[in-house]
């Protein structure tokens, strides 16, 4: 999975630059500039969306960006993951799928009981239902009014049920603090 975040972050670091310098001087323009600050906030939320174990203070670090990291945790919870990040993610997990029925062959044992389209749908609706229900968790750790508003409005949109509740927890906790 860093691996696939590296290759995701390289790409797109690459073409900042490329955007960012001048044809004339070859100096950065303000483009540039904005990217570069929003790099570690972009990378502190990627963390927290991609964690497996989470248990190093993801959430936390995006909690202290704070307004900051609101536009993209309400992007994550609207839509999930960025169509670059799941295009990532659909060829890991046709990898995987390749590799789990090549091992049952080889162990002479039942096949996987789905076909890759169907694993590979069912683990990419498992992994936006991950990012969304994170993003909604990070908005309520976050509160204020722009996160109740993600929240409200994504209450609009269709959500797989487990998205849905973790969306209408963390609108409980903006509305009734402890």
């Amino acid at each position: 999975m860093k691996h696939i975040i590296f290759c995701l972050m390289s790409g797109l670091v690459l073409s900042s630059i490329a955007a960012g310098l001048s044809v004339q001087g070859g100096s950065p323009q303000p483009q540039r500039k904005a990217y570069r600050k929003q790099e570690p906030v972009r990378q502190t939320i990627l963390t927290w969306l991609e964690c497996d174990e989470c248990t190093e203070g993801q959430l936390e670090a995006v909690v202290k960006l704070g307004l900051l990291a609101m536009p993209r945790l309400t992007q994550a919870l609207l839509n999930g993951p960025s169509a670059g990040t799941r295009a990532l993610k659909r060829d890991h997990l046709i990898e995987t799928y390749h590799k789990v029925q090549s091992y049952q062959l080889s162990q002479k044992l039942e096949p996987l009981a789905m076909s890759e389209r169907e694993y590979v749908q069912l683990y990419l609706r498992n992994f936006t239902a991950l990012y969304q229900t994170r993003a909604a968790r990070a908005l309520a750790a976050i509160g204020g009014e722009q996160a109740r508003k993600a929240l409200t409005t994504a209450l609009k949109l269709r959500l797989r049920k487990d998205v849905r509740a973790a969306v209408r927890d963390s609108l409980e906790r903006i509305n009734n603090p402890k």
